[in-house]
């Protein structure tokens, strides 16, 4: 009876999503932090904590924000991974002149679009036109962009957590852990210049707040590049930026070289990784285990996809067939509720070509139908 509650209240949360992802700017709503939903302590002791499983997270308040814009092979996949782990959030993608036809007609994309699953919308600024631009002022139009006010007031809930096509989320329990910062992505070792105190980090797989990325951009005129940097600098004293120690939970993308000496004992993401500085045969070794289809985007893919979608598409079915199951197998044994079992069965009979014929699944399926 109570997976069945579970997923009856799955459903519910699928089917209040009923708008549709269009290229106009939604009306953003408005909360303050009280209503985001988490437990402003750290006390992992109290009673009141929500259980990791059973935690769902607001569509309202928290979304998954994908900035490209180009037509990269790795963007379908990386956008339906970040589904299959939250299935109640929107998606946006900011594309750009280049992309735009891509994220418009690419399978998989036009599915999440159909089902009001994602949001798109035109990049701000230079960015939207960066092919055209000096191969060097390319990047420097992303770090504009995005410490422009412009580009967060196009984002749509209060929180947000940025992925961009090189990035792979392995676990959504402990997002939550993350959500009362205003900023944290993976830390670096250096960048002791301009974020002596706390060297975090990189915003290619970011949670976001916000408001504090609007007052940093409008109380700060801004032509630093990387951005990351930028907003790391802002925030040092506040408390607001988590510690090198806490954000190396949240994510990395490089180790010490103590680490990597002996790997096994270095500190592993709760949360997701981003172009991961490692051999891919560590990638394989060290993240395959907890973040299954890593190694599809980790050494980085810069490949574009200039055959209608169906390199994209090609990757999303490998993704499907090579590293679905062993997510589904890497639940089970975690013992972990309906709701992200639920999640994982409707990618796979969305988005397959045919049949599903893996065990595990056929298993799962057959399961979660009796109840």
């Amino acid at each position: 009876m109570y997976m069945f509650l579970l997923l009856g209240h799955w459903l519910c949360i699928c089917g209040a999503v009923t708008l549709r992802g269009s290229d106009v700017k939604e009306t953003i709503p408005t909360a303050d932090q009280s209503q985001i939903g988490v437990v402003p302590t750290w006390d992992r002791t109290r009673q009141d904590w929500p259980v990791a499983h059973d935690y769902v997270y607001n569509s309202s308040q928290l979304s998954i924000l994908i900035p490209e814009t180009r037509p990269l092979v790795t963007l379908p996949v990386v956008a339906l991974q970040a589904h299959t782990h939250f299935p109640e959030l929107r998606i946006q993608i900011m594309y750009g002149s280049d992309n735009k036809e891509y994220v418009h007609t690419q399978k998989t994309l036009a599915e999440l679009l159909e089902r009001g699953i994602l949001l798109l919308t035109p990049m701000p600024g230079d960015a939207y036109n960066a092919s055209r631009l000096p191969e060097d002022h390319k990047r420097v139009a992303y770090s504009k962009a995005l410490t422009s006010p412009e580009f967060w007031e196009l984002t749509t809930t209060p929180k947000v957590l940025l992925a961009q096509t090189d990035s792979w989320i392995c676990n959504r329990e402990h997002l939550q852990d993350f959500l009362p910062y205003d900023y944290v992505g993976a830390p670096w070792p250096g960048f002791k210049t301009f974020c002596p105190k706390k060297p975090v980090g990189n915003g290619g797989f970011s949670l976001r707040d916000r408001e504090a990325m609007l007052r940093i951009t409008k109380s700060s005129h801004s032509n630093w590049h990387p951005e990351d940097a930028y907003f790391c600098s802002h925030l040092q004293d506040s408390e607001k930026l988590p510690s090198k120690e806490q954000a190396m939970h949240f994510a990395r993308e490089q180790f010490s070289p103590e680490e990597k000496k002996q790997i096994s004992g270095a500190t592993m993401p709760s949360v997701g990784v981003h172009n991961l500085w490692v051999t891919a045969e560590l990638v394989r070794q060290v993240f395959e285990g907890q973040c299954p289809g890593v190694s599809l985007v980790n050494p980085r893919v810069q490949a574009l996809d200039n055959s209608e979608g169906t390199l994209g598409e090609a990757m999303v079915q490998r993704w499907k067939q090579e590293a679905l199951p062993r997510t589904v197998a890497l639940l089970q044994d975690s013992g972990r509720e309906i709701l992200d079992y639920v999640s994982l069965t409707l990618m796979a009979k969305i988005f397959g070509e045919g049949s599903i014929t893996d065990p595990v699944l056929v298993d799962f399926v057959r399961e979660t139908e009796e109840t």
